[in-house]
């Protein structure tokens, strides 16, 4: 009973934040000229302060766990975002005017999930501290993957943007990359690892506690507030999103379950072997990142784009009530 309350309070505290900002952009001026201030403080601010002071408190002590669970975890990370990508590409249609116009968000729906609000309050409760410490890892390519490859993948093209359209040389791809929470990152890691970060005194780090604090609470009321503004008949069922429903949230999550029991873990600790496998199941069964839509709405998409992106989001999280569960305690039962 502990261990569920212990799961269910972070996950209704999320929820509640989200059903706050829903509510409070409702309200008409709110909508019209805060909230998009807010997803600007939040990406170009709040995110960077966050990883800055995220890698640099966790750093010593996730390496102190040995670089084969750095580099495994890492990789595993980094694969899992590659092979949904491709699996995104082949499976979204192409053919009509419409279809290439939500494109990049059907195949970003794919290719990020949710590694961090939903599963990690999950696994915090069932493993302990030396298993979630490794996990800092995961996280970390997560976050690598997404501030590069899926904000490339979501942001408007140069001729979206009103550029000239011409051949992109690598060197403007990589521009076209940079952005505050990606260069929060990095200079969260070059902190982290010289151990520059513990040198800064109190009044210069607690900013960055408070922004830690905060940040991840404010992504939640910002995605509420952006639910908000989307009309209910534009959330219709559709077969895009049947299609992510089933591959995604069904045979994505049950093929990983599957690799998980074939890959050997010989000379690891049973409960770090246990702890491994039952976090990358969980997170092949996590629902897109939320922070996708409010990267669309910070784009200044077209209302066709967010809507898009809302309907995917919404209809997997409530599918996700179900299967989480599931490939959950399937893994328990198999790898306990």
């Amino acid at each position: 009973m502990e261990t569920f309350i212990s799961i269910l309070f972070p996950l209704l505290q999320l929820l509640g934040l989200t059903i706050l900002g829903f509510y409070l952009f409702r309200i008409s001026f709110l909508q019209k000229h805060i909230l998009k201030p807010l997803i600007t403080i939040t990406l170009s601010v709040l995110f960077p302060l966050y990883f800055i002071h995220n890698f640099s408190s966790g750093w010593n002590e996730a390496l102190a766990s040995g670089p084969k669970f750095m580099f495994m975890l890492l990789g595993a990370c980094i694969g899992m975002m590659i092979f949904q990508l491709f699996l995104g590409k082949i499976v979204t249609p192409r053919r009509g005017e419409e279809d290439q116009r939500i494109r990049p968000e059907a195949v970003a729906l794919y290719t990020a999930h949710n590694a961090g609000y939903v599963p990690l309050p999950i696994l915090d409760a069932l493993l302990p501290d030396s298993v979630m410490v490794v996990l800092f890892f995961y996280v970390l390519g997560f976050n690598l993957m997404f501030w590069t490859v899926v904000y490339s993948q979501v942001r408007p093209s140069d001729t979206e943007a009103g550029e000239h359209k011409g051949k992109t040389s690598w060197l403007k791809q990589i521009k076209r990359m940079i952005n505050p929470p990606l260069i929060g990152i990095l200079t969260g890691l070059l902190l982290a690892s010289t151990g520059w970060y513990q040198m800064f005194p109190r009044f210069v780090t607690i900013p960055f506690e408070g922004a830690a604090f905060i940040s991840l609470k404010m992504v939640m009321v910002v995605l509420g507030g952006t639910l908000a503004a989307v009309p209910r008949q534009s959330l219709g069922m559709r077969v895009e999103y049947r299609r992510l429903l089933v591959l995604k949230m069904l045979i994505y999550p049950a093929a990983m379950l599957l690799l998980m029991w074939f890959i050997p873990m010989e000379g690891m600790k049973p409960i770090l072997a246990f702890g491994i496998r039952v976090a990358l199941v969980l997170e092949a069964a996590m629902p897109p990142a939320t922070n996708l839509l409010i990267l669309v709405r910070a784009f200044n998409k077209s209302s066709e784009h967010v809507n898009f992106t809302a309907g995917g989001i919404i209809y997997t999280y409530l599918t996700a009530v179900i299967t989480i569960p599931l490939f959950l305690v399937l893994s328990i039962l198999l790898f306990g």
